[in-house]
């Protein structure tokens, strides 16, 4: 299984190659004991020793490319015609007793590995060893020397390589790291707003600012961040989202504050202190998210301190959802409670749903917070909030997401087909 593994990583680490495989010195042979890619069919497969570069690269204790198998004398020219290898790279794999036997890619295409590709492998030498090593009957002892550095110039290729030979669901990761880092890098985003209104008189008093992504891909913005936070890429990707929607700030209507989405463990992050640089914080609003949970209320009720001593509101979403949004309520103490999407959706016939908003209702007005419903839908909920005393109404029913350049300065005004409360 780790022999299967290594040649799996093999190919995700040196894309040019179309096969790979680990061959053992037998006598005067070489064995393929395990292959993948255009070589899989060969497992078993056993040629000469003599003649070959896999040999050769045992006998010399040295990595080799050959680059055209048609022009190199070194290899056995029907040997790699017979498994389709035009350019190929050997690493001797290196052990306490000697060296036991190559890490092989291959390609159909001649000059197909570059120097780095070479480089890369050679790094993998010892600890590609070291796994036949344990995977036998040799004693513990022969494992000591197969800690050595990777190579100048790929720095954390042994290491990378080693973790997806040991844990499997390491390749997904990295390549979804791969993805998340290229989406920040290259802001493969975009963001657009959705206003908040004061439906008695018709202002804008928030704009949510909501990210939606330009990469293909079948995740919906919730997940791009939590798969963000489980490669370690969540912080930069949240600052980068708020940074671009930021730069839209004075474009909102005036007296309107812009709606951040933050989750706690950015709050935690280093990078949280950007964001007492951030220009006009009296227009700022902290929407606390869940893309990842608050494990200590009270650390981040201190580090939300200096943030609102410079005039930024803090505001929590899902209220109402659970019993760890009400934890959030009593411990975080917001100036803005936006009850949940759940809660609000078909308020006006269920009693449960009025009776819970309303026990938020009340309990903002005794802390002195202010109350947001979003995902209105729907004139029949909207009345429904209004004779609970909400005022703040968010939803397709007041204006669907959009550039910041659309909100007008009383939307809801203009919606003249549902009547102001």
């Amino acid at each position: 299984m780790a022999l299967a593994r290594i040649v799996d990583a093999s190919l995700e680490f040196i894309p040019s190659a179309e096969g790979a495989a680990v061959e053992l010195a037998r006598g005067e042979s070489m064995v393929y004991v395990q292959s993948g890619g255009t070589l899989e069919q060969h497992v078993g497969l056993e040629l000469p020793a003599r003649g070959s570069l896999s040999g050769l690269s045992v006998e010399m204790g040295a990595t080799l490319y050959c680059a055209d198998s048609e022009q190199d004398p070194r290899v056995d020219r029907a040997s790699c015609r017979r498994v389709g290898a035009r350019s190929l790279v050997c690493v001797p794999l290196r052990s306490p007793r000697g060296n036991v036997g190559v890490l092989k890619v291959c390609s159909s295409r001649h000059d197909a590995f570059s120097d780095r590709d070479v480089a890369v492998l050679g790094g993998l030498s010892q600890f590609v060893a070291g796994v036949i090593v344990a995977t036998s009957d040799s004693p513990p002892g022969d494992l000591t020397s197969f800690a050595s550095p990777p190579e100048e110039g790929v720095p954390h290729t042994t290491e990378d390589f080693v973790e997806r030979v040991l844990r499997p669901d390491a390749v997904a990761d990295v390549a979804l790291a791969r993805e998340v880092s290229d989406v920040i890098q290259h802001r493969r985003f975009h963001m657009v707003f959705q206003p908040i209104v004061d439906v008695v008189d018709g202002s804008v008093v928030m704009s949510e600012a909501l990210c939606r992504f330009d990469a293909p891909s079948t995740r919906t913005p919730d997940r791009w961040f939590a798969d963000a936070w489980r490669v370690g890429l969540g912080a930069p990707l949240e600052l980068a989202a708020a940074d671009m929607a930021l730069a839209d700030i004075e474009r909102l209507p005036d007296g309107c504050r812009m709606s951040l989405n933050v989750s706690p463990t950015f709050l935690e992050h280093p990078l949280v202190d950007e964001l007492l640089a951030w220009p006009h914080p009296d227009r700022i609003v902290l929407e606390i998210t869940e893309h990842v949970e608050c494990e200590d209320f009270a650390r981040t009720r201190q580090i939300l301190t200096p943030l609102r001593e410079r005039g930024i509101l803090v505001s929590l979403d899902d209220a109402g959802s659970g019993y760890s949004s009400l934890q959030r309520l009593v411990a975080l103490e917001p100036d803005i409670i936006k009850l949940d999407l759940e809660l609000v959706r078909g308020i006006d016939h269920d009693p449960v749903r009025r009776s819970m908003a309303r026990a938020l209702v009340h309990f903002a007005a005794d802390v002195g917070s202010k109350v947001v419903a979003e995902g209105v839908e729907a004139p029949r909920e909207l009345n429904t909030l209004g004779e609970l005393g909400v005022r703040l109404i968010q939803g397709f029913l007041i204006a669907r997401p959009g550039d910041v350049g659309a909100i007008p300065e009383s939307p809801w005004l203009l919606a003249s087909s549902t009547p102001l409360l």
